[in-house]
This record gives C-alpha cells, sequence and structure tokens, in this order.
C-alpha cells in the first residue's frame, strides 16, 4: 500500500463526527476538519516516519485537511534525521499552518530542537517577523516550549516584547509564553510585565493565564489580581 493510500485509509477508519463537531467550535477559522483525535493522528505520523518512502510523501505535500496537515508536521518531528534536513522540511511546514492546533500539536512533538538548540533558535526566531499569523504564533510556541531556560529566557522576553504582530492567535501565544516564564522565572518575568511597554490584552491575559495555574498558590493568585 502506498504511503498515501495507507494516511487516507487510516483517517476514513477513525473519524469520530462528535469529536469533529467539538474539534471545529475549538478552531472556528478553518473548515477542513474530519474528525480524528490527536493519539491517533500521533500514531499514523510515527508509522510513516519509519516507512522507505516518507521523503517522497514530504516532498510531494499535498495536504488540504487540518488533519493531514497534522500528520504532516508530526512526521517532520518523528525523523531520524540531520538538523538540515530538519528546517529543510519545517520551511515547507510552517506556510501551511492555518489554526492554533495544528501549530501547537506540532510543536511539542519538535523535540529534536532540544539537541540542536543553537542551530534552531536564529531559525525560529526568523518567524517572529513574519506578517502571518500563525507563523510567528508557531515561533513563539516553539521558544515557549524549548528556550525559557536559564540561559535565553531573557533574550525569548526580549524578542516577545518586539513582535509587531497584533493578530489574535499571535497575542494569545505571547501571554501563554509569558505566564510559563512567569512559573519558570517569577520575579524577572513580573518585573518584566510592570516595567515593559506591553501590548494591554497581552498583559491582561498573561495575567489570566498565570492565575488559571495550577503551579502557584491561592496567595500568589490573589497577588495577581492586584496587578490587573
Amino acid at each position: 500500500m502506498d504511503i498515501h493510500t495507507y494516511i487516507r485509509k487510516e483517517i476514513d477508519s477513525h473519524i469520530d463526527l462528535k469529536y469533529k463537531n467539538f474539534q471545529s467550535s475549538l478552531c472556528p477559522t478553518i473548515s477542513e476538519i474530519e474528525g480524528v483525535r490527536v493519539p491517533v493522528l500521533r500514531d499514523i505520523a510515527r508509522t510513516v516516519s519509519k516507512r522507505e518512502d516518507v521523503y517522497q510523501y514530504l516532498d510531494y505535500k499535498h495536504v488540504t485537511s487540518y488533519e493531514e496537515k497534522t500528520i504532516y508536521g508530526l512526521v517532520i518531528g518523528y525523523l531520524k534525521t540531520d538538523i538540515k534536513t530538519y528546517q529543510f522540511y519545517l520551511k515547507e511546514f510552517i506556510p501551511l499552518i492555518n489554526n492554533w492546533a495544528t501549530c501547537d500539536i506540532v510543536c511539542s512533538n519538535l523535540k529534536f530542537t532540544k539537541s540542536y538548540k543553537t542551530e534552531m533558535y536564529p531559525f525560529i526566531c526568523s518567524y517572529l517577523k513574519s506578517k502571518k499569523e500563525y507563523e510567528v504564533r508557531f515561533s513563539i510556541v516553539m521558544l515557549m516550549n524549548y528556550y525559557l531556560e536559564e540561559d535565553t529566557y531573557k533574550d525569548v522576553l526580549k524578542k516577545v516584547r518586539e513582535v509587531k504582530n497584533k493578530a489574535y492567535y499571535v497575542q494569545m501565544a505571547e501571554s501563554w509564553l509569558l505566564s510559563i516564564c512567569y512559573i519558570k522565572h517569577k520575579k524577572e518575568t513580573l518585573e518584566f510585565l510592570k516595567s515593559e511597554n506591553i501590548d494591554p490584552f497581552v498583559y491582561k491575559k498573561a495575567l489570566q493565564k498565570i492565575r488559571e495555574s495550577t503551579r502557584i498558590s491561592k496567595e500568589e493568585k490573589e497577588f495577581i489580581k492586584t496587578l490587573e
């Protein structure tokens, strides 16, 4: 069975219409959702990544539905290859992103970034200046997932402050990043929130996400309320 037939067969056999309705409500900006749960998409992508014809599939790049795009991005993360190949196929994939779910699911699966942090950092940051909403979100979510460590988080905060794109899913990603950064680096992130010229919407949403976290105390949550 060729790789495209395999993927199509797997998607068709796992369609759940109730889940489709649920996922559609979470991603109102797209219409091509078929209704396959994320664990199934991961399983399909994992299998595809091990096939001999995986690069023929990636080069063909014929993906239309939410599921197909998500599988394509997941496959890249499951590959066992070198940094140049990872970046080559990410350049092919990133322009295909048209919703927050595909973006975030794929970003969480690009764990090879941990082994190539130096090489990936400028590659990821280059998308912060994009005019396309989901390219910028991709960059921010990647920075949040892999670069909020002691040696890089201050530079990440600086770069987030310089983002010019004001699209909704970009700003939601910025607030998410700031909330996670607060949990990891409370004092410094709090100083950043208080002193920097942050967009009011991002500031408000960041505080909201911090208060919603289960990783801070009730006392901290009450304190965060005073900053709103």
